[in-house]
């Protein structure tokens, strides 16, 4: 089996995050199919080939990472050659933009099915923040419409987003179209720094308790709302540990937060880590703040580890408030301080909702579950065109 894989963000975004070295085991699972042909707007992603060779994941630039017709075009003739070339079986986008409006266009040229991955409501972010892809809204919701009616399937990995689906292109439509498939989390590993190693790597006294806050730092994030809630928190644990919360990631709110607790000794920022010291301080993390990320939330969820998370987006289905976690009202600080002080008053509590947490991930939520339903549902389509033509 071979699959046309394409992307509109740039793999050099995934490598800033630290989050580059699972993308070649997401684009190509178990090493299920034959070949995954990657499609990049972006030239330098070329540069990164060799991390996904030993995955047979091919990638490959395509000249239209803006709306220019001619660009536009010749892109899909030269996409549409080297699909035909390499006999592709499938057809699959990620995101419903440009790049999934292209190859959707080649694979009806070809017959192939196509099918468009989300990872969620793509709009809420364009609206909160007032921007909108290709600086127009118009354009943006447009793109996203006709992507969602011309593919054949779409995975979408909670029913928060079929729910989204629903409102863009009706009830029907997405019933028909719409398959519940998890997002495929590597879960936490065992082989993780200890945490002296840890902790002197980060300069944390060795002593402390940390409680890590993974992600963009910015509104959309409620980054701000969490500041408002650890300002002037002096907290220990029940065994006496200082607690310091651990700002691992960027964006437009650090250097704000940075400002704001420069003489604070409980809240630290340091940007984006690799992805081994992440894990390293989701494992030995007291426990976890999300306010919203879906990655974060499932690695925790992995190692039953105790989260207080948002009720935003599918959070809540993961996260059942006071069974497997607890969830907050995300705008309110002081909904977080008090889900703070109660994880700490109770530890175990904490670890029994973790465990609860770890059970549900195992059963619903593990990445050989979500490879399997991938992997089944790619294998029907490809019958069913067969049959077809």
């Amino acid at each position: 089996m071979i699959i046309a894989n394409f992307m509109d963000s740039s793999l050099k975004d995934l490598e800033t995050k630290g989050v580059l070295s699972s993308a070649p085991e997401i684009y190509n699972p178990r090493k299920h199919f034959d070949r995954v042909l990657h499609f990049t707007p972006h030239a330098g992603d070329l540069a990164l080939q060799p991390l996904f060779d030993e995955w047979h994941v091919t990638l490959i630039h395509y000249p239209a990472a803006y709306l220019g017709p001619i660009k536009i075009l010749k892109a899909a003739f030269q996409i549409w050659r080297r699909m035909k070339k390499e006999q592709v079986d499938l057809v699959r986008g990620r995101l419903p933009y440009l790049g999934s409006l292209i190859a959707c266009l080649c694979a009806r040229l070809q017959k192939l099915p196509f099918v468009v991955s989300l990872g969620g409501d793509n709009r809420i972010v364009q609206e909160r923040n007032g921007t909108y892809n290709y600086n127009s809204r118009l354009i943006s919701y447009a793109m996203e419409w006709l992507v969602l009616k011309l593919a054949l399937r779409i995975i979408a990995p909670n029913q928060f987003t079929k729910s989204y689906v629903e409102g863009i292109i009706g009830k029907h439509g997405a019933d028909c179209k719409c398959v519940i498939i998890p997002w495929i989390s590597t879960p936490i590993p065992e082989s993780v720094d200890s945490p002296p190693n840890i902790f002197k790597k980060l300069d944390i006294p060795s002593t402390s308790a940390i409680v890590p806050i993974i992600g963009f730092l910015n509104a959309y994030k409620y980054a701000d709302v969490l500041f408002d809630a650890l300002d002037g928190l002096n907290l220990q644990t029940k065994n006496g540990q200082k607690v310091i919360f651990c700002f691992c990631g960027d964006g437009p709110l650090r250097p704000e937060g940075e400002k704001r607790f420069s003489k604070a000794t409980h809240v630290r920022f340091f940007g984006w880590q690799e992805r081994s010291i992440v894990h390293a301080l989701l494992r030995h993390a007291e426990f976890v703040l999300i306010p919203m990320s879906g990655n974060v939330l499932m690695e925790a969820a992995s190692i039953g580890k105790p989260v207080i998370t948002s009720e935003v987006e599918w959070h809540s289905e993961l996260v059942i408030n006071r069974k497997s976690g607890l969830v907050v009202d995300p705008h309110e600080p002081s909904t977080w301080r008090r889900a703070i002080n109660e994880m700490l008053a109770s530890p175990n509590l904490a670890k029994q909702m973790g465990e609860q947490l770890k059970q549900r991930y195992w059963a619903d939520y593990a990445p050989d579950r979500s490879i399997d339903l991938e992997f089944d549902l790619y294998k029907r389509l490809i019958q069913s065109q067969s049959v077809q033509t």
